[in-house]
């Protein structure tokens, strides 16, 4: 699976937070219907952000305010996992949508730091635990050798590079679960999760 097969369901004019952002890579990559607004929340105003806030506490946003919250590879970086989905909940609006992807094996990496993996199992119980109603995971990158190379990549400076290394390496996973499926599962660099909020949802009080 890929972001680039993901396309948001949302309203014409949806309200967006991109929480973490701004991002450009991993949006370029995800089906977002126009027109819509989105707003960036960082607390690094290096990155230029919308909206200069911490994510591990109570985020300056007014509830049932946004129509999706989106945040790619930033879950890892928060100290209060629970607190973040809890918050992204309080955001969006009665049917809103949390779209984030996280890590599951992809080497540490600080920004400024990095404090957990997450399974699947963990990412739906965040989601139950906040509230939300639907939850659904999608592994990134499945196979040892794509786990691999995701390792590597801080290694692998020109994207050329990357590309082929990624392409044999998704080779190398499909030969495997032919030859050797019970080596080949279990395996993933990550994970994209879907989250729905209920759409008749009492709004949120503190």
């Amino acid at each position: 699976m890929s972001l680039s097969r993901l396309r948001l369901h949302l309203p014409a004019g949806a309200r967006i937070l991109d929480a973490g952002g701004p991002t450009t890579t991993s949006w370029e990559a995800v089906t977002i219907p126009d027109p819509h607004s989105t707003i960036a929340a960082n607390f690094d105003s290096a990155r230029r952000p919308h909206l200069v806030a911490d994510l591990d506490g109570p985020w300056p946003l007014v509830a049932d305010s946004f129509d999706a919250v989106v945040s790619f590879w930033v879950l890892e970086h928060v100290r209060r996992p629970q607190r973040f989905f809890e918050e992204s909940y309080r955001c969006l609006r009665p049917g809103g949508i949390l779209l984030l992807t996280t890590v599951l094996t992809h080497p540490k990496h600080a920004a400024p730091h990095d404090y957990f993996r997450f399974t699947d199992d963990g990412l739906h119980s965040l989601s139950r635990d906040a509230r939300f109603v639907k939850a659904e995971t999608v592994p990134l990158l499945e196979g040892p050798a794509q786990g691999l190379c995701a390792a590597a990549s801080p290694w692998l400076l020109f994207p050329l590079v990357r590309y082929l290394a990624l392409t044999l390496a998704r080779g190398a996973d499909l030969l495997l679960e032919q030859l050797a499926p019970a080596l080949a599962g279990g395996w993933c660099v990550g994970y994209i999760l879907l989250a729905e909020k209920a759409p008749s949802s009492v709004p949120w009080t503190r």
